[in-house]
Parts: C-alpha cells; sequence; structure tokens
C-alpha cells in the first residue's frame, strides 16, 4: 500500500476506500451511487492528499444519467487538475490528470 493510500485511509471511510483503486498511473475511482456534491468532495480530496502528479480515472457511470459527467467538465473541482478526456472506449468514464 502506498504512502497516498495510507493517508487516506486516514480520512475516508471503509466504503469510501473500497471505492478507490491504486494503479501505475494513480488511481481509479468508482463514482456510482455518490451524489453530485459528495463526488465532488471526494475527489477534491483525493487531489489535496496526493501530493504529486498523477492521473485518476473516474468511473461515474452513463446508462442512468449524467450529472456525474456534467459536474466533472463543468465545475471547477480543484486547480491542480490540468485536463480532462473521456475514455475512448466507455463513455462511463472520464480520465483527469493532475498536476
Amino acid at each position: 500500500m502506498s504512502i497516498d493510500l495510507l493517508k487516506m485511509k486516514m480520512v475516508f471511510t471503509s466504503e469510501d476506500m473500497n471505492r478507490i483503486v491504486e494503479n501505475e498511473d494513480g488511481f481509479v475511482v468508482d463514482l456510482h451511487g455518490k451524489h453530485r456534491h459528495e463526488a465532488k468532495v471526494f475527489i477534491n480530496n483525493i487531489i489535496l492528499l496526493t501530493n504529486h502528479p498523477f492521473n485518476m480515472v473516474l468511473i461515474h457511470g452513463y446508462n442512468n444519467g449524467t450529472v456525474l459527467k456534467q459536474m466533472i467538465y463543468e465545475e471547477t473541482i480543484n486547480p491542480r487538475i490540468v485536463s480532462k478526456r473521456g475514455s475512448a472506449y466507455n463513455m462511463g468514464q472520464t480520465l483527469l490528470r493532475v498536476a
């Protein structure tokens, strides 16, 4: 377990920790079932707890509404986010690059 995940474990509930998977580039975060504001705070807190550049794949879903996807693209979540792009193969995912 990385230092980043250890810091997150001190802040997030076990339910939220189950939503975060670390990979070689950063994190994959499942936002299914979260409300717009909850998801925004969750994403921002992950960024605040990680002090280096990384990628974050957000799984927000597509079939049951696009509220989370709209929030990701339309709202400022954190000024460290330098790019946002949709997945070429899955419309329910967005890749963030965090500086």
